[in-house]
């Protein structure tokens, strides 16, 4: 169906109603006795299948039916998954003892995480003349902010490790807490003027997971709140990137405005999934990307060292903006199966969801039941990747994988710095020499 002003509506209901249904299941059973809602299954499942039902309202004619071959791959990812997290569950965990006191550790990593990524900023603006969201050209404004100098970007994701920790710091709570409040808030609404808005999602999930793990399970409204303060915050940044495109007239229909302002969440979310069944469709038919074998996974390695570009071509694989197998050049960003989908088939993708499911989970249960602040930052941050993953294989991005890698090493230099302090404060007394 067509709505005034070449606005479309043709939902597949089956999908829509029965997604519905599963997403409502699992936020009433987060609710429930000991739940949580912010585990590896449930962001997951929240993400793939709740962003089906979207995909299928339809909203769009890009957004057409699956094939067959679609639907098996997607499914048997999907329940690979699942059957991982189950049995990730089996493991017996023991329960640690409640953690120190802050000892003002993680306040000293925020900050020190979000001076490059302030830096970056004033750097960018000195660039580009503003921020991104309000240059003549918001896309190409955006490229020459990040791009315009080769540290610019790296200091830019740094807003991942302050998130993480700053995420900590407000869940902790404490003295004069609320000067981090407005340092965590500066850095998102940073994030979102430089136009990059899913590492602002990655803030938000920091600290609902961080506030969840240290301080019991969020009530739904709070959660709901938080959701609709970034939607506000994501379609302000879609209307402003639009630039000199969007021009408002008296004679424009209701419903045209009302999809300027829905299309951006809902194209973000369903292209990913459309792009998905035209890359398994064509390759079906003989027609689609040859099998890269292990290229697409490791692909954020090879562009960290400079050389993934230039392999890729040589070898006539796709670049990661995947301009062979998008359905449309400008949405190209896919489901998390895809890169698998490239390098094994459907093998692949069940062996590597199934194995993604236990790590995550044990991962995850592991820093709750433990009560490790460092596996605790570690967990926030991985599981951030089953929330993304209707999106992207975040283990290929290199810069995700980088701050990791930098994420690990802080932990263990940091809980080697509090085991060292505990060591020293507990050193018992020689009497003798006092006597002496």
């Amino acid at each position: 169906m067509e709505l005034s002003g070449g606005v479309t509506f043709a939902p597949n209901w089956f999908v829509v109603v029965l997604s519905t249904l599963l997403c409502l299941g699992i936020l009433v059973g987060s609710q429930r006795g000991n739940g949580r809602l912010f585990t590896p299954l449930r962001m997951f499942l929240l993400a793939n299948v709740g962003g089906l039902g979207i995909s299928f309202l339809g909203l769009d004619k890009r957004m057409t039916p699956w094939s067959t071959d679609t639907w098996i791959v997607w499914l048997l990812g999907v329940g690979a998954y699942a059957i991982g997290t189950f049995l990730a569950h089996l493991f017996g965990i023991p329960q640690g003892d409640p953690p120190d006191e802050d000892d003002g550790l993680d306040r000293r990593m925020f900050v020190l995480s979000a001076m490059p990524f302030f830096l970056s900023l004033i750097a960018g603006v000195n660039a580009v003349g503003t921020f991104p969201v309000f240059a003549e050209e918001p896309e190409e404004a955006r490229k020459l902010f990040i791009f315009h100098s080769f540290w610019a970007g790296w200091a830019l994701s740094f807003s991942m490790l302050a998130f993480v920790f700053g995420a900590r710091v407000i869940a902790l709570g404490g003295r004069k807490v609320w000067i981090y409040h407005v340092l965590f808030w500066s850095v998102i609404v940073g994030q979102m003027l430089s136009g990059i808005r899913g590492v602002a999602l990655f803030g938000f999930f920091c600290l609902a997971s961080q506030w969840e793990m240290l301080r019991g399970r969020i009530p739904i409204l709070k959660i709901a709140l938080g959701f609709v303060l970034f939607m506000a915050m994501f379609v302000a940044v879609a209307v402003l990137r639009l630039g000199d495109m969007l021009q408002f007239t008296k004679n424009v229909p209701a419903s045209t405005i009302a999809w300027v302002l829905a299309s951006p969440p809902y194209v973000y979310i369903a292209n990913c999934f459309w792009n998905l069944d035209n890359g398994i469709r064509d390759i079906a038919m003989g027609i689609g990307h040859k099998a890269t074998w292990g290229f697409s996974v490791t692909s954020g390695f090879w562009d960290v060292i400079g050389v993934g570009e230039p392999i890729g071509k040589s070898l006539g694989f796709e670049s990661v903006f995947h301009e062979r197998s998008a359905k449309d050049k400008g949405l190209n960003t896919f489901s998390y199966m895809w890169p698998l989908y490239k390098d094994g088939g459907i093998i692949f993708v069940a062996l590597f969801s199934f194995a993604w499911g236990i790590v995550a989970t044990l991962l995850h249960r592991v820093a709750v039941l433990s009560r490790k602040p460092g596996l605790q930052l570690l967990s926030t941050y991985i599981s951030f990747a089953s929330l993304f993953s209707f999106f992207a294989l975040y283990f290929v991005v290199g810069t995700y994988m980088v701050f990791f890698a930098t994420l690990v090493l802080l932990v263990v230099l940091m809980g080697r710095a509090r085991r060292s302090r505990r060591i020293g404060s507990t050193v018992p007394v020689d009497d003798h020499r006092l006597n002496t």
